[in-house]
């Protein structure tokens, strides 16, 4: 049997070798998966020998990451927010730039009681980040795919987020609700989808990734619907490529929405006092 060193020394090079850019981190991740040990204790026992079945997990690991398979899920674990989400194949892996739209919420909010609605929910991130940052909120997650919400609801039942789930396209679940949203989020698929992606993105599901014009359709159509639902001085949170930015603040003007701040892929409208 190999040796965790064994192992660390001959799978970095294999990952290296493929151009993965941080193979040895790849590899201590995989080994915390399989092993159930933390960093310190694989670092501080090199020697200390695998078992034929974590060999045979930690071979098969390898090569679905050699074909550039996301770590994410490979271990079905992702950390958002400084918490541990379930993740795989059917929902977008939550990335760090997205904890800017919970830094612009924490300026917007304080500590106020009020009803937060997160659209495409996918994992779930968002939201029940929202619910645990922010106890005191209603928050209403919505998604027109049934896999995402099962994976939205499984994560939020672990950390112990109580979310309101409503299956749909966008805002539409939420007819009964109109002109009760106080803050509106959104992280929507915004990629051209003649964009070049990386061969990770590739294993992501691409209803969670691609919108056509230019990556705009989606956001085009929220923007329609969020007048109905939003509150007087109600504000819309939204991520996007940086490219997209004047586009959006256009397409919010036409809606009733100014601008008031952006932080990097996150945009901040409030509408308009009529």
């Amino acid at each position: 049997m190999q040796t965790v060193q064994q192992f660390l020394d001959t799978n970095t090079k294999k990952l290296a070798q493929a151009g993965i850019s941080t193979p040895r981190l790849d590899c201590l991740v995989l080994l915390e998966h399989i092993t159930g040990l933390d960093r310190a204790s694989i670092l501080a026992h090199p020697k200390k020998r695998l078992t034929s079945p974590q060999e045979d997990n930690l071979g098969e690991l390898i090569k679905r990451r050699l074909h550039r398979e996301p770590i994410a899920y490979l271990t079905n674990k992702k950390e958002f927010y400084g918490r541990n989400f379930y993740v795989d194949g059917s929902v977008l892996i939550p990335r760090p730039e997205s904890e800017a739209i919970i830094e612009t919420l924490k300026e917007l909010v304080g500590s106020k009681q009020l009803t937060i609605v997160d659209v495409g929910t996918g994992s779930g991130a968002l939201a029940i980040t929202v619910k645990l940052e922010f106890p005191n909120t209603r928050v209403i997650a919505t998604d027109i795919d049934p896999k995402s919400l099962k994976i939205a609801r499984k994560n939020a039942s672990f950390l112990g987020a109580e979310i309101h789930f409503e299956q749909g396209d966008l805002m539409q679940p939420l007819l009964s609700s109109k002109g009760q949203a106080s803050i509106v989020i959104a992280n929507l698929p915004y990629v051209s989808e003649s964009d070049e992606t990386s061969q990770e993105t590739k294993y992501e599901p691409k209803i969670a990734l691609y919108a056509k014009e230019n990556g705009l359709a989606l956001y085009k159509k929220l923007f329609k619907q969020i007048p109905s639902y939003l509150c007087k001085s109600g504000y819309l949170i939204i991520e996007a490529n940086p490219l997209q930015h004047l586009s959006l603040i256009k397409l919010a003007n036409n809606a009733g929405l100014e601008k008031v701040s952006v932080n990097g892929l996150c945009i901040a409208f409030k509408i308009l006092d009529s």
